[in-house]
């Protein structure tokens, strides 16, 4: 549950499709009490599009990561986002009061797109996108954690946020990515958001589903 003291602050991006020559991006729009995103135009990004027309999940998020940063002291508020996307998780954590968002984005031109997006949103200073796999991150002593090459380590995380659900709950790698980040990216007491999940199962009788499984 969020506590009542949390108020919500409205955020609206407006995603931009990449044309030649241009660098994608978003701005911010503000509506009273919700979410709004207009996205690119057909089949620009679009497995990314029912995300962020979901206006529940959203704001969701939204609510879970104000409530997450409330919790901390005021000196902390580090956060790690793995799989960023178009960024949308690491700007509302930044606009929630973040003091230094790390987006983790393994998809090169999604990398591109939410590093474009944080930079028109104004919040350069403050989110940092890494175009690759949180799994590359190694322990760099008792508080931080580094990566291969020039890429810049960085600190553990006070909070961990993610979105690497899919209909079958954990076919993203959800678990490993997990597994490895409260290991190696976040504090022994970090917050997760989402937390924890529910998967309901309802049987169903469908032989050709059955038939389709067969390997002979």
């Amino acid at each position: 549950t969020i506590p009542s003291r949390i108020k919500s602050k409205p955020f609206a991006i407006i995603l931009e499709s990449p044309r030649e020559g241009e660098e994608p991006g978003v701005e911010e729009a503000s509506k009273e009490n919700e979410i709004e995103d207009t996205a690119a135009p057909e089949g620009t990004y679009e497995g990314h599009l029912d995300y962020l027309h979901d206006v529940v999940r959203n704001k969701a998020y939204q609510e879970a990561i104000q409530w997450a940063l409330a919790e901390l002291p005021a000196a902390k508020g580090e956060v790690v986002d793995i799989g960023t996307g178009s960024g949308l998780l690491a700007l509302l954590a930044a606009r929630a009061g973040a003091r230094a968002v790390t987006a983790f984005e393994c998809v090169p031109q999604l990398a591109v797109l939410a590093s474009a997006n944080v930079e028109r949103n104004g919040f350069g200073n403050v989110v940092r996108v890494l175009p690759i796999s949180s799994l590359s991150a190694r322990q760099n002593g008792p508080h931080a954690w580094r990566l291969p090459g020039s890429l810049p380590g960085g600190l553990h995380a006070d909070i961990l946020v993610s979105e690497l659900l899919d209909t079958d709950l954990i076919g993203e790698g959800l678990l490993p990515s997990l597994r490895h980040a409260t290991r190696v990216l976040a504090k022994p007491n970090a917050i997760c958001v989402p937390h924890s999940a529910m998967l309901i199962v309802q049987l169903v009788h469908a032989p050709p589903l059955w038939q389709a499984q067969q390997l002979a």
